[in-house]
């Protein structure tokens, strides 16, 4: 059984146990299924303290795993606290609970998770949010067109036919979460983007970067809607098609875009603390994303 403790120590070598392997280690392989929303996002069962299964998203673009709070009450947990984040709802007090087995895919088993619930989330049309730290904590591959996750443990993750992606891991001040980020080039630009399976645009470049390099009016229009940012504000949004994208080097010849509104400034958080954009499921699910031991992202084309 895996515990919370267990993906907090597995960046380094030593604490590892189970997790760690040598070069010529076969690694056990833990395959937990999943399937795809009609927007590419990756849903997989979960069972809390033995109930379920309940679907969750898995959002890389989460800072927690999240639940909807009358699931909290449904299963009879305990509170431990309470922490500020940010839902649908906007600024959020969530209750937080420890949650003693946590069963993903029917495969593989954690003890001692951590879990917010959300009233923000009773509307939405699954039972919760995983976090990025379900990938980025255990060396894995995020197979979407496979419909699985395949983690690789005591051993070495097999990298045939993928390449580095131009990437990096960022946790956060508790040194509990991960979040992805992916460099890319846009505009003539080289911008920073948040790696978010939870979001349903390819891609989205935020309002301000859209006013600095004045970007509203420089692409043929598609259509334009609005999206809801992370603190449930509305933020008007133009879709356009790009042809000079290169997302963590990789050339992506023609792609629509979505152009955050260029006069919003508080619609995805604070200044300082957001990407520059965020690369979202529908572009990711092209793709089978590897994350390994040493922190890094690779990435390999699904054949089409």
């Amino acid at each position: 059984m895996i515990t919370r403790r267990d993906l907090c120590l597995s960046g380094a070598a030593a604490g590892l146990g189970l997790l760690a392997g040598t070069a010529s280690a076969q690694a056990k392989v833990i395959r937990v299924p999943l399937t795809l929303s009609d927007s590419k996002k990756p849903i997989v069962e979960v069972r809390l303290n033995g109930q379920g299964p309940y679907r969750f998203i898995l959002d890389t673009g989460a800072s927690h795993t999240v639940i909807r709070a009358s699931l909290g009450k449904e299963l009879g947990l305990v509170s431990t606290g309470q922490g500020r984040s940010h839902s649908l709802k906007g600024t959020e007090f969530m209750t937080r609970y420890a949650v003693s087995e946590v069963m993903i895919g029917g495969a593989l088993r954690l003890r001692d998770w951590q879990v917010f619930g959300s009233s923000g989330f009773e509307a939405a049309e699954h039972d919760g949010l995983l976090s990025a730290d379900l990938l980025t904590r255990l060396p894995c591959q995020l197979d979407q067109s496979g419909g699985e996750i395949r983690y690789y443990l005591g051993g070495d993750m097999p990298l045939e036919g993928f390449a580095p992606l131009d990437s990096y891991y960022k946790t956060d001040i508790t040194g509990n979460a991960d979040k992805v980020h992916i460099r890319l080039r846009f505009a003539g630009q080289a911008l920073d983007c948040l790696l978010d399976t939870g979001a349903s645009r390819p891609l989205y470049i935020r309002g301000d970067f859209v006013r600095q390099y004045k970007l509203w009016d420089a692409y043929p229009v598609l259509n334009e809607s609005a999206l809801t940012g992370v603190n449930g504000q509305q933020v008007k949004v133009r879709h356009v098609e790009v042809r000079e994208v290169q997302i963590g080097g990789i050339a992506v010849p023609r792609m629509v875009v979505a152009l955050g509104d260029p006069h919003d400034r508080a619609a995805f958080g604070a200044e300082g603390d957001r990407a520059a954009g965020i690369v979202g499921a529908p572009f990711l699910s092209g793709f089978v994303l590897a994350f390994t031991a040493a922190r890094t992202l690779q990435v390999r084309s699904v054949a089409r």
